[in-house]
């Protein structure tokens, strides 16, 4: 694919999600146990969640139900679909959310 950026002069690292740009998230220190090509799968699906998304699923790796109430819950949905399998310990966040859901509004995610 044609990267258009390289050619307005910016380098090739710089092209790519504006969220693995901006921070080193903890999801990606804690993905560096996993083999070669576990991480780059990971990296992959972190970055097609884009910015919005991203930021819910930060908010709730935080692990402070107080953080739970101000999540939109969609977006915690669409992370769930391509991240899931992943990362056991985004896996048991997501658990621990899905939990919290239920009991908070009584209906499934």
């Amino acid at each position: 694919m044609y990267n258009r950026n390289y050619r307005r002069g910016m380098s090739r690292k710089a092209s790519g999600c504006t969220s693995c740009r901006k921070t080193r998230t903890a999801s990606h220190k804690v993905a560096l146990s996993m083999d070669s090509y576990d991480v780059i799968e990971f990296a992959k699906s972190w970055c097609s969640l884009g910015d919005a998304v991203s930021e819910q699923v930060e908010q709730i790796a935080s692990q402070d139900p107080r953080d739970y109430a101000e999540v939109n819950p969609s977006a915690i949905k669409v992370a769930m679909r391509r991240l899931r399998g992943l990362h056991d310990e985004l896996d048991m966040i997501f658990e621990d959310y899905v939990a919290w859901f239920y009991e908070e509004y009584g209906e499934r995610l």
